[in-house]
């Protein structure tokens, strides 16, 4: 609180207390006036006090809109697939995620492309040991270069 606040203060407990006793003369109560100067004074300081507590409010603050995080021009799941590829890379361990994401794209399109399904002989052609082997084995880190094989694998059948 700077003290220009209680200089003002202080010239409205004056005021105040001239404006009471003013009064009580006029009206001819007969008011003690150091018990009045103290009641006025008290009552400016606590009113004081209680403005100080309350204090200003507090600044509002803006929101920007949020931005996607994936590139402009992306539909959803393409920006899905995308977060899946870069959480994989970035992990420290191993997670079936990407893994599981291949091959039900790769399922999809043998289902789609050929009318099969990776159990029968002829879907196990199409697919190739590469990605049998993403399919049967334990999930493991891909490096970008296996993740770009894969696509394009799965792109040609």
């Amino acid at each position: 609180m700077r003290p220009v606040h209680w200089w003002r203060r202080a010239a409205l407990a004056v005021v105040v207390a001239a404006a009471v006793l003013t009064i009580g003369e006029l009206a001819d109560t007969g008011f003690d006036v150091a018990r009045v100067c103290l009641l006025v004074v008290l009552a400016v300081a606590a009113t004081g006090f209680v403005l100080d507590a309350l204090g200003k409010p507090a600044p509002t603050w803006g929101t920007d809109t949020v931005r996607p995080a994936a590139p402009r021009g992306l539909d959803l799941q393409t920006q899905r697939y995308l977060s899946v590829m870069e959480s994989h890379l970035a992990a420290t361990l191993p997670d079936r995620a990407l893994r599981d994401r291949l091959v039900l794209l790769a399922e999809r399109t043998l289902r789609v492309r050929h009318g099969e399904t990776p159990g029968s002989v002829r879907g196990q052609e199409l697919l190739g040991p590469e990605l049998l082997g993403l399919v049967d084995d334990p999930p493991r880190r891909l490096t970008r270069s296996e993740i770009e094989r894969h696509v394009q694998r799965i792109e040609s059948l």
